[in-house]
């Protein structure tokens, strides 16, 4: 199989919209991405197709003859894909069909043996694969479809995706039986003043209590786990 027929209608998508606004900044804000997912999008569609689309001009970029006559050939298909895909209504679980979710640590052993041992799922496939090393990747992944859904702990509002909380838990403090200091209530500044045992997240490296306070750690971590 060449190139051209395994081309991702994804990049086609990216195409088009900086086609139309001639900007890639424009282009990263209207299809909620980073400028970098942008300009690699095209980078790939370029090579596959082994021609230049867009040159620059100036401070901007203007089409070459090969992306003026790919874009009045691909246009109108996507359209008709787009419509053809919006007229489904229904959701069938006896069509195979992969979902692919980016998901922390915790969330994997959590969720893997429940999708395991559902039995609705019919002909439905769930893969898990762990959240990248940073949101511009992950972000990057959702955007280019090679993901469905990331499920990850406090992510803060971007443009263009949508966050939904999935579950909400309270935070427990565990200290060893007859600590001198600690008896079943503890103060904000006696929390902080002892030494702490914490996770650290694989992406990022940051500490989990990071997320939940914007106090420093590092004056009260004696030992991370990673």
């Amino acid at each position: 199989m060449s190139d051209v027929e395994k081309l991702d209608l994804n990049l086609l998508s990216v195409f088009l919209e900086v086609y139309r606004l001639q900007s890639i900044t424009l282009a990263s804000e209207s299809l909620g991405m980073t400028q970098p997912g942008v300009s690699g999008a095209l980078k790939r569609l370029q090579s596959q197709l082994d021609t230049d689309l867009f040159i620059r001009e100036g401070r901007g970029i203007i089409p070459t003859n090969a992306a003026v006559q790919l874009a009045n050939r691909v246009e109108p298909a996507l359209e008709g894909i787009t419509s053809a895909v919006s007229t489904l209504k229904q959701f069938d679980n006896q069509q195979h069909h992969v979902f692919r979710i980016l998901v922390n640590e915790i969330g994997l052993t959590k969720l893997q043996p429940l999708v395991e041992q559902d039995e609705t799922l019919g002909n439905i496939s769930i893969e898990f694969n762990m959240v990248p090393n940073n949101e511009e990747e992950l972000l990057q992944s959702l955007s280019m479809q090679q993901a469905d859904l990331a499920i990850d702990i406090h992510y803060p509002q971007v443009n263009g995706y949508m966050k939904q909380p999935m579950i909400e838990d309270e935070l427990v403090l565990i200290a060893r039986k007859g600590h001198p200091r600690i008896n079943g209530s503890v103060t904000e500044e006696q929390y902080y003043n002892e030494k702490h045992i914490t996770f650290r997240m694989r992406r990022t490296r940051l500490y989990t209590a990071d997320y939940f306070t914007k106090l420093p750690w590092l004056c009260c971590v004696i030992k991370f786990i990673d």
